[in-house]
This record gives C-alpha cells, structure tokens and sequence, in this order.
C-alpha cells in the first residue's frame, strides 16, 4: 500500500525496494506523514521482509528467530500504518472525484 500512495503523490514509479523506512522517508517528503510514535517504530518492520520470503536468511525458520510477542507487536505496528494509509489514499481519491 505504501507503494500505492508513493505513485498517487509522486506520480512516478516507486523505487524498487521493500525496505518500509526507505519508502516512508520519500512519502514524508512528498507531505505523508505518521505519527511520530508509529515513525518510530516503522525500523522493526524492515528485517520481516527477508526472513519471511527467505526462512534461511534468518539461520532458522521464522518460527524459531521470531517470538510470538514480537511478531503480535510488529502486526500491530503494521495495521497502524495501513489504517494511516488507507486515509490517505481515499483523502486523495475523493478529491479527484
């Protein structure tokens, strides 16, 4: 989603990256911004992308390199944003109706 939002106020193709913070970082300088506590916390999500397309980049399965706690924080962290997200886009697709 966050890639969606990138080419709805950039209108350009978003760089090829999964990295969330990367991402973020050229929405807030195109006006999006989270809240400073979300922002924060965006860095955590970043190593989930390796380790779950690619079990071995964690030496383990996810299972055995990743807590409950830790992924029940990181999937809250991530509904925040897409909640944060999704008011964006449909702010911008409202208006070009």
């Amino acid at each position: 989603m966050l890639k969606a939002l990138y080419m709805l106020l950039k209108r350009e193709p978003p760089p090829r990256t999964h990295r969330i913070t990367t991402l973020y970082m050229e929405l807030k300088e195109a006006g999006f911004n989270l809240p400073e506590d979300l922002e924060e916390e965006l860095p955590s999500i970043n190593k989930y992308y390796t380790i779950t397309r690619h079990p071995d980049a964690a030496n383990g399965l996810p299972s055995e390199s990743v807590s409950r706690e830790e992924a029940l924080k990181t999937i809250r962290i991530a509904k925040r944003v897409l909640e944060y997200v999704k008011e964006e886009l449909s702010k911008h697709t409202r208006q070009d109706n």
